[in-house]
């Protein structure tokens, strides 16, 4: 989670990509190595696994699987309250795509991660957020593109700060709500 080195040791990344069947590309992801400031002996371990299949016209599906685990994770250690202080995670995320046309395509995104720990996202404690994510896709004009997008997300606990349409009423920094509902709109140009 840090792009500059924090500590004296090295991380070691890989990828195993495999064709195991036509229009089915198949990637396995690592990076192994101490990732806590100053320390070069509790390691970190993220497995990833990314699938997709296009043998469908018109049609993209896709799966993403991600696996963590650290030794003596520091925000857990930090808290002081517990015995054992390893952290592990996991996500999973499916989506579909579908062009309708040259011009639209419409695609669903469903993702689950669960926190086991909390030490991932500051909770604590285990946390499970859902998201669901529906996309609508506009290509304007050859590389001008326009999307809109709904998302949902929700939580096992309350994450969420909630938001009151009374100017007199102020949140503070406690999460008040497990859900929360946004819209995107975008517009970006692709010179490629």
């Amino acid at each position: 989670d840090n792009s500059r080195n924090n500590n004296d040791a090295l991380s070691f990344t890989g990828q195993f990509a495999t064709v195991p069947v036509k229009d089915l590309t198949v990637n396995l992801n690592w990076i192994v190595g101490p990732e806590q400031n100053d320390n070069d002996s509790h390691q970190r371990v993220v497995l990833d696994l990314v699938a997709n299949y296009t043998g469908i016209k018109n049609t993209t599906l896709g799966l993403n699987v991600d696996y963590g685990f650290e030794q003596d994770e520091a925000f857990l250690t930090g808290l002081g309250t517990r015995q054992d202080n390893d952290a592990q995670w996991w996500g999973v995320a499916g989506y579909g795509a579908y062009d309708f046309t040259d011009w639209f395509r419409l695609a669903f995104r469903q993702e689950v991660f669960q926190d086991q720990n909390g030490a991932r996202t500051g909770f604590g404690s285990r946390v499970v957020y859902w998201t669901s994510t529906l996309t609508a896709q506009f290509k304007i004009w050859k590389g001008l593109v326009a999307r809109a997008e709904y998302r949902h997300d929700a939580a096992s606990e309350k994450v969420y700060k909630a938001r009151t349409s009374r100017p007199d009423q102020t949140q503070g920094v406690t999460a008040q709500s497990k859900s929360l509902d946004t819209t995107f709109f975008s517009l970006y140009y692709s010179f490629f």
